[in-house]
C-alpha cells in the first residue's frame, strides 16, 4: 500500500538501516501494522501504543443499541442536508477556498 511505499522511501531517505522497530500511535498502529505485512524483513519489532484495531468499527457497530445507530443516520442526513444548502454561499462568500 501507499503507506508503506512511503515509509519506506522516508526511510530509506533518512539513511535509516533496517531491521527497524517501528511504534505505532492511534492511527498509525494501522502504518505500521501495513508497514510488516509488506516488508516484514525489515522489521524486527513493532510497540502499539493506544493504536487502532484493524475492525473497531465493525466491532463497535456490532454492540452498539439500535437507538444510537438510528441517531447517527438522522444526524448524518441531517449534515448533508445543511451541506447542500450552505455549500452555494459558502462558495459565494470565499469561504471553501480558505
Amino acid at each position: 500500500m501507499q503507506i508503506a511505499k512511503e515509509l519506506k522511501s522516508l526511510l530509506a531517505a533518512a539513511g535509516e538501516k533496517g531491521p527497524h522497530i517501528l511504534v505505532g500511535h492511534s492511527f498509525g498502529g494501522y502504518d505500521v501494522r501495513v508497514f510488516t505485512r509488506q516488508y516484514p524483513n525489515e522489521v524486527v519489532g513493532i510497540v502499539l501504543v493506544d493504536a487502532s484495531h484493524g475492525d473497531e468499527e465493525e466491532r463497535i457497530d456490532s454492540i452498539m443499541p439500535a437507538a444510537v445507530k438510528e441517531q447517527e443516520r438522522k444526524d448524518e442526513e441531517r449534515s448533508e442536508k445543511l451541506d447542500r444548502i450552505l455549500t452555494p454561499f459558502r462558495l459565494y462568500l470565499g469561504i471553501e477556498r480558505l
